[in-house]
């Protein structure tokens, strides 16, 4: 519940600062409650993964001037897991844009580089998370894969790590 006032707290901030991206807003289904998956911990696995690529793809973004970006919808690869993990897709562009190494675009067309991202889980009923990011050049060969898992702790407070 922190976390929820803490993250809402920051979307009212931004929005008074001007801020014209979509907001983010969090509304828990059935599905969210008893699987324990909340938005926050997708964006856990989101920036675990985007340090990962960053840290991996130096020897790309090095390049003057910093090569372009277009940075794909989240495809979620289990039917299984709730929604939330748009949330992560913006973690996910935040951290990169900021980090300056690439520029990011809005046409696919216009980039030397996209990112394909997915979320998934090992089974249906397991208690993990995964998160990959799948760098590849504008004529589709990859380069790298990312990716965290976590996975949701057996204790009283299921925490995720």
């Amino acid at each position: 519940m922190k976390n929820f006032i803490a993250i809402s707290f920051v979307v009212l901030l931004s929005a008074c600062a001007g801020d014209t991206r979509p907001q983010y807003r969090y509304e828990p289904d059935s599905q969210t409650v008893e699987s324990g998956i909340t938005p926050q911990v997708y964006s856990i696995a989101a920036t675990r993964a985007v340090n990962k690529f960053l840290d991996g793809t130096k020897v790309v973004y090095e390049q003057k001037p910093a090569p372009t970006l277009y940075i794909k919808e989240v495809v979620k690869e289990d039917d299984t897991l709730p929604d939330g993990f748009y949330y992560a897709g913006k973690v996910t562009g935040d951290i990169i844009e900021a980090s300056k190494s690439y520029r990011i675009v809005n046409n696919i067309n216009e980039a030397s580089y996209y990112l394909d991202v997915w979320v998934s889980r090992s089974a249906p009923d397991a208690h993990d998370l995964t998160y990959a990011l799948v760098l590849m050049t504008a004529d589709g060969q990859e380069l790298g894969t990312w990716q965290e898992t976590l996975k949701r702790l057996k204790n009283d407070d299921h925490s995720w790590w």
